[in-house]
């Protein structure tokens, strides 16, 4: 039979409410830059920098998203060893950077390029906006 035992209910509203309006936070905190352009700039500045934006982040995400459950996977394998684990990160860091550095430099060197090679001529207008975009990648390692 089921039943409800209403402290098992206001512990998991408790838990569930504060995750929400965690999550909420962050929602806003994430998209605080664009609400803040599409505001004082508009939309044209605000597509502009989104399509930016989404340069830098299609290799980033592409690259974080093959190699993170790799390294989370076997990250877990040692979860009660930390020296392992410390070696494991550190290695990973080095191996991420390995892989950042080089796109990142790429992009602030041959922004202009890149963006009429892939996105076109008419995406000009973000060409500036790549390198500034592009030394975030320095960063994603740490």
């Amino acid at each position: 039979m089921l039943t409800f035992h209403l402290l098992h209910i206001k512990e998991i509203f408790r838990f569930s409410s504060f995750l929400t309006v965690t999550k909420f936070l962050n929602y806003f905190e994430r998209q605080a830059d664009k609400f803040i352009i599409g505001y004082f700039l508009g939309s044209a500045s605000l597509g502009i920098y989104s399509r930016a934006y989404g340069f830098l982040l299609k290799p980033m995400k592409t690259i974080s998203g093959f190699l993170n459950p790799v390294i989370y996977s076997s990250m877990s394998e040692y979860q009660n060893d930390l020296v392992r684990i410390k070696k494991l990160y550190l290695e990973s860091t080095q191996a991420l950077a390995m892989v950042f550095f080089p796109i990142a430099v790429t992009l602030i060197i041959f922004a202009d390029p890149l963006v009429n090679l892939i996105l076109g001529v008419k995406w000009t207008n973000l060409i500036p906006l790549v390198p500034f975009f592009a030394t975030i990648l320095f960063f994603k390692p740490l």
